[in-house]
């Protein structure tokens, strides 16, 4: 596969602090097949792996950030936007660390974009309680939806229909070999759905 690598320097200011750094980035075309996703298929799809690692010091104080950019893009010719998108961002430094994860990807020509627990349909949600899932409805809530749980790949791991209820807090059981990390969750009902990102932790 096609690769490209580069350093550089960079320099800016926050809040009036200047900050000087440098780093590399590392760009590899590494995967070839077929993406599936949660509402649609594509083939002959490329994923691009971008890394970027940085370590900026702050001038007044000499404290010393290390920043790790990760992001994987899958790319077919019907489209001019990325498929599927995964940003990670790790920052680390003596007073200050913070990891996070992105996914957008696109739903039936609709780019949709999800960020940590982002809720993409106001006043309703899925979180997670060890050890199962619960959704937690608006103001059209109980009534019958399906959910569907995918990896980050576009895999359905598990699904289930949540029957009508009185209550608008419904409960989805999970298989005991779902493992942790980072998932899609949909759940889709006859007033709407919801795509949300759910972590699953011990």
């Amino acid at each position: 596969m096609d690769s490209f690598e580069d350093t550089s320097l960079r320099e800016y200011v926050v809040n009036g602090i200047e900050i000087i750094g440098g780093g590399r980035i590392q760009v590899i075309a590494d995967g070839w097949g077929t993406l599936v996703l949660p509402h649609q298929s594509f083939d002959n799809v490329l994923r691009v792996k971008t890394e970027q690692w940085y370590n900026d010091t702050n001038k007044l104080t000499g404290q010393i950030t290390s920043i790790h950019l990760k992001s994987y893009n899958w790319y077919n010719n019907d489209y001019k936007s990325s498929l599927l998108k995964i940003d990670s961002q790790a920052v680390s430094s003596p007073t200050f660390n913070n990891n996070s994860v992105s996914i957008s990807y696109l739903s039936e020509e609709i780019t949709t974009s999800i960020a940590g627990n982002d809720i993409l349909q106001p006043n309703s949600s899925i979180f997670y309680h060890s050890p199962n899932l619960y959704v937690l409805g608006n103001s059209d809530f109980p009534q019958q939806a399906e959910f569907r749980l995918y990896s980050l790949l576009g895999k359905l791991v598990h699904k289930a229909t949540l029957p009508v209820k009185s209550q608008e807090r419904a409960e989805i059981q999970l298989p005991d070999w779902i493992s942790r990390g980072v998932y899609i969750g949909t759940l889709e009902t006859e007033s709407g759905s919801i795509v949300q990102s759910i972590n699953i932790t011990p």
